[in-house]
């Protein structure tokens, strides 16, 4: 069984690196706005001929922007393409009734993130973890790095970033959050040890198949992934637990029993003592000043006998 889980750890840029993030989430935020102001021309005055909301018309729809907005290829890639999947998931679940009908986005009430959907492919770690480098696209007079097509920009890590055995890296997202404080979000997934061998073996098949097109060879045989059977003991003891609003928790064990804990009140109390000594904090921060003391230099010296 494989587990995918985020990892969510503040990044600092120097001041220049933060106005060209900035632009680079500009320029996606306003093709987010362009690709709705198309479907919905394309809906009221075209007859929906474009179908845009249909495969990938929507993502190479965008990409054809390019030739008109030369701007647009200062961005990476892989990150033009988050408004047009971004959309076209607003669309769908429009459509299905869990949100209302997509608005055009305003980019001072939220940063639009650069997302990053495949492994390694436009972002890297550097520094043992420690610090991330952001491809970008051509942005003209920025210098590139030795072995890179395009410029980069990196951030430090407040946190070291590490991988147990038997997992990778899928996907990277940088967002802007907490009164202008940028986050690195990391998708990681953990798999088995048989599971990352089937990986591998499906990679090298995949190349073999392309390797027999070419060459007119008859395809070879697909790996299967061997099953692991796991044994649950019959003395087990379990309980689950559902953290609320309303209560601390709720409790269900292995006989369905179900257990409710009540909410903690001394919780709320230093909750709020919490709040007032950081508002003291914050106070004392905003009013000092600093301030240099006058500090007298004593020089020694020693009187000899026969010096007026």
């Amino acid at each position: 069984m494989s587990l995918t889980y985020t990892k969510k750890i503040q990044i600092e840029f120097s001041k220049n690196d933060e106005i060209i993030l900035d632009g680079q989430s500009k320029i996606c935020n306003w093709l987010y706005n362009q690709l709705l102001d198309a479907c919905q021309k394309d809906y009221y005055e075209n007859n929906n001929s474009l179908k845009l909301l249909e495969g990938r018309n929507l993502r190479n729809y965008g990409v054809s922007l390019k030739k008109s907005h030369p701007f647009l290829n200062s961005v990476f890639s892989s990150v033009l393409k988050e408004p047009s999947t971004r959309l076209l998931k607003a669309y769908k679940s429009f459509f299905k009734g869990d949100s209302r009908y997509p608005k055009h986005r305003s980019w001072k009430n939220k940063w639009f993130s650069l997302v990053f959907d495949e492994p390694n492919k436009g972002w890297e770690i550097l520094k043992e973890g420690k610090a991330v480098s952001i491809s970008l696209g051509n942005v003209p007079g920025l210098a590139k790095q030795k072995g890179k097509k395009n410029p980069s920009i990196i951030g430090k890590l407040k946190e070291k970033v590490e991988l147990g055995d038997e997992e990778k890296f899928k996907t990277f997202s940088l967002c802007k959050q907490q009164g202008n404080k940028f986050f690195a979000i990391f998708t990681v997934e953990r798999r088995s040890k048989t599971e990352m061998e089937y990986k591998k073996t499906m990679s090298k098949y995949r190349i073999q198949c392309k390797q027999s097109k070419k060459l007119n060879e008859p395809s070879p045989q697909k790996p299967s992934l061997i099953k692991q059977e796991t044994n649950i003991p019959d003395n087990l003891k379990w309980i689950s637990l559902d953290p609320n609003h309303k209560n601390f928790f709720v409790g269900v064990d292995y006989e369905g029993n179900s257990i409710e804990f009540k909410k903690l009140l001394m919780i709320n109390y230093w909750d709020k003592k919490i709040d007032q000594i950081k508002a003291k904090r914050d106070i004392c921060k905003k009013q000092y000043k600093m301030k240099k003391a006058n500090m007298e230099i004593l020089i020694p010296f020693t009187v000899h006998d026969g010096i007026n």
